[in-house]
């Protein structure tokens, strides 16, 4: 057999280091020379399959389901079974097949699919088969001749299914890539060696963290046990540069991929998944990636003598004296946009480096094949052409022998970490140790000098406050799965309750009940409209009741707003003052228009509350009733400081909102307790939406159906998907412009009618930049971009 030629490989890639510690006693071979390469990679996948890198045994026998080909749409099957059990007079299409309990079963399963998926539900061509033939009926008559000849064609065929493996991206932050990349080669050589080792050492503390397998029944009230294992098998690829972007020579970007093979060897000799499913692998993610930059920062320290300074506004910790222009220049986010808008035949100004900074290339882009080359000359003519000495800016560096930098105490790691703005209970109320451990390690700009350290520390800081442990619940059953929350969500939830029960019935904005009445019909006639039985009993609660906290929840499409507006006519009619809080601007002018309270936003609120002295710093002083848009969008903390400023001045306050359609950015779900503290009332009935399809995809979207609401809305044709997420982002953009033109006389209508989503961060950084492009490319913009920063009330 003829020799097979050597692999190339990209430029700034090593060969991958194979882990084989459940095969071997925990090591972790080191990268190989080039003449082992190939045979190195044979061994991952051979891993990866789940076979012995070495003999080629099946090490644990994949999962295997029946070939997509062989399947046949569920829905046509299950209308002939409904059609021929009302003809025959029977009950339910098992009364079909009664005598048959294995197809009576079949076929509650395929008419719970058909209702739960839709046209998306299949079934087996041979399960199909017998299920038509315990029910007397004919396939052939049920499908066409074509559908039925592939799926009988594929019967036997079988595919594999599940996960195979994981891959953990272990990175380091731009300034460390830089100074591997353009600093001294010296330099390069102890960064890359401090690299490696502390991958090493973190996949060393991910194995004991996720190397488990499992035993017993997982499901139906119980839990599985965790089994003791060998140890992780895998490999770890190296890389120091990032993907070419335009062709140009990639980047530095060091990094590497851990890829983990999903089966792991119990000590009784049993293979299995691993991780709980890989639940736990993704749990401790953060924490890994913490680890690995802590355990850098402590060896690059006492090694090469860096400082570490932390990012003002990403929060990573780069290297003093390597500046923002630098890191900048080495992550080139332009090429995405460019295939982006050229695809849709739109173009932009190449020049502007704003409108070039856009998301990084995804892992979908075909790599480049480059030969190594003189990257690190490459590089340094980068700097230069921007006025940077890259060899004398990297050399200030490195301080030789210079100590380590103090770390914090427990007490002061522990007020960082959870802090109200960015901490760990920033977005949710309760999380894992496994975030603990991340964000502990992160908080040292010392590192940690070993996995034990960072066990220690973190235990440290949860003995001081404001942590606050929670009683097990959920997945105890996982590593590290201790819950905790801090002290502020805790009194944010039981203000708001307590005010809420303490001002329950005390009279506040109150109207008779003929003064009620009055103004209701007023309203109607002026409007030419006449309130529902449930909405006019909720305004009746409002205006009458007297609560000084109420709450009221009402589907989309309930007529929310303009019941406000009724409670504003009837609350003003007795010369009480009404206010409104959003939590947007857009909404909280929206909410002016359509209601006529006057609005503003909760942020303005806040810092009319929170600063008495500044600009407008009244409070809710002369404020009689403030009502809170979208309250269950409301940050818990928000919430309680309004309520008890409420309390202070005697304002009521009525918060109204939806808990199922739309939640919190912050820490959220009190409003919904609120709303059953003061059992109050729900608007079920959607009155706006008269499009069928609109509604009942609105109702199974509210009731937690999201797959089976999107399914709707896609068969009425509302929803669009392109090829990928590149087209999809692209015809997305195409449409934003073509919708656009007919606003341009009036931007405020177009922000009004105009609103362009994205699920992520980065996806919405790269429709801006690309639609920053569009409106320079079309004279609207001019001059540099400005970034601004949202201001948070202290």
């Amino acid at each position: 057999m003829a020799a097979r030629p050597p692999r190339r490989r990209e430029a700034g890639t090593r060969c991958c280091s194979l882990v084989l510690t459940a095969l071997h006693p925990a090591r972790a071979l080191p990268p190989p020379s080039a003449a082992e390469a190939d045979e190195r990679h044979d061994s991952a996948r051979a891993i990866m399959d789940g076979r012995h890198p070495h003999t080629r045994q099946v090490l644990m026998e994949a999962k295997r389901a029946v070939d997509p080909r062989a399947m046949l749409a569920g829905g046509p099957l299950a209308d002939a079974l409904e059609k021929a059990a009302a003809e025959r007079g029977v009950a339910d299409v098992a009364a079909l097949v009664a005598g048959n309990e294995e197809m009576a079963k079949r076929a509650v399963r395929l008419q719970r699919g058909v209702r739960r998926k839709g046209e998306a539900y299949v079934i087996p061509y041979d399960d199909a088969r017998k299920l038509t033939k315990a029910a007397g009926l004919d396939l052939a008559a049920v499908y066409d001749t074509e559908q039925l000849a592939q799926a009988r064609r594929w019967r036997a065929a079988r595919v594999r299914i599940g996960n195979r493996g994981y891959d953990l991206t272990l990175d380091v932050t731009k300034s460390v890539s830089v100074l591997n990349g353009l600093g001294d080669p010296t330099v390069s050589a102890v960064v890359d060696e401090l690299f490696t080792a502390s991958v090493l050492e973190t996949v060393g503390a991910v194995q004991g963290w996720v190397a488990y397998g499992q035993r017993g029944h997982q499901g139906d009230g119980r839990l599985a046990d965790r089994a003791p294992t060998g140890g992780l098998l895998g490999r770890v690829m190296w890389h120091q540069t990032a993907r070419p972007v335009d062709g140009q020579v990639p980047d530095p970007h060091l990094h590497a991929h851990v890829q983990i093979a999903n089966l792991v060897r119990g000590v009784d000799g049993k293979w299995s998944a691993i991780a709980a499913g890989g639940k736990d692998l993704h749990r401790h993610a953060h924490a890994a990636d913490a680890f690995l930059k802590a355990r850098l920062r402590r060896r690059s320290t006492a090694d090469l003598g860096l400082r570490w300074e932390r990012d003002a506004h990403t929060g990573a910790w780069e290297v003093v004296g390597i500046d923002e222009e630098m890191r900048t220049r080495f992550s080139k986010r332009d090429g995405q946009i460019k295939e982006l808008l050229a695809e849709h035949g739109l173009t932009y100004d190449e020049t502007h480096p704003h409108a070039r900074k856009v998301a990084g290339a995804t892992s979908r882009q075909t790599k480049h094949r480059l030969l190594d080359g003189d990257r690190r000359g490459d590089w340094h003519a980068q700097c230069a052409a921007d006025g940077i000495d890259a060899t004398s800016t990297l050399a200030r560096c490195v301080h030789p022998g210079e100590g380590l930098p103090p770390r914090p105490s427990p007490q002061q790691i522990a007020e960082w970490i959870w802090r109200p703005a960015g901490g760990l209970t920033a977005h949710t109320k309760a999380v894992s140790h496994a975030d603990v451990l991340a964000a502990v390690a992160d908080a040292c700009p010392d590192g940690v000098a070993d996995l034990a350290d960072l066990r220690a520390l973190t235990d440290a800081v949860l003995t001081h406050e404001p942590v606050v442990r929670l009683a097990e619940a959920g997945a105890r059953h996982l590593v590290n799965s201790a819950r905790y929350t801090s002290l502020d969500i805790l009194e944010a939830e039981q203000q708001v309750l307590h005010l809420t029960r303490q001002r329950y019935d005390e009279g506040a904005a109150v109207l008779d009940t003929a003064a009620i009445a009055l103004s209701r019909e007023a309203f109607e006639v002026a409007h030419d409209l006449t309130f529902s039985a449930a909405q006019r009993a909720a305004l009746d609660r409002l205006l009458g009741d007297g609560h000084g906290v109420d709450a009221l929840i009402g589907v989309p499409g309930a007529g929310k707003t303009m019941l406000m507006a009724a409670a504003r006519a009837g609350w003003e009619s007795r010369g009480l003052v009404v206010a409104d809080a959003a939590t947007v601007a857009v909404a909280a002018a929206n909410l002016t228009a359509e209601s006529g309270i006057g609005a503003h936003t909760l942020a303005t609120w806040m810092q009319r509350i929170t600063d008495p002295e500044g600009p407008g710093g009244r409070g809710l002083d002369g404020v009689d009733v403030l009502v809170i848009d979208e309250a269950a969008m409301v940050d818990d903390r928000d919430l309680a400081v309004v309520l008890g400023e409420a309390h202070r001045t005697g304002t009521k306050v009525v918060a109204i909102g939806d808990p199922l359609q739309l939640r919190a950015i912050g820490v959220g779900g009190t409003f919904a307790a609120l709303h059953r503290q003061v059992d109050g009332l729900l608007l079920e009935e959607n009155r706006r939406q008269r499009d069928p399809i609109e509604r009942q995809a609105l109702a199974q979207w509210r009731d937690g159906d999201r797959t089976e609401a999107l399914r709707t809305w896609s068969r009425g044709g509302h929803v669009h998907a392109g090829r990928d997420a590149t087209d999809t982002l692209g015809a997305l953009l195409a449409d934003w412009a073509t919708v656009r033109t007919g606003y341009r006389d009036d931007i405020h209508d177009e922000l009004a009618a105009v609103l362009v989503l994205a699920g992520t961060n980065t996806e919405a950084e790269r429709l801006n930049a690309a639609a920053r492009a569009i409106r320079r490319e079309a004279g609207e913009l001019s001059g540099p971009d400005a970034r601004y920063r949202a201001a948070r009330p202290p």
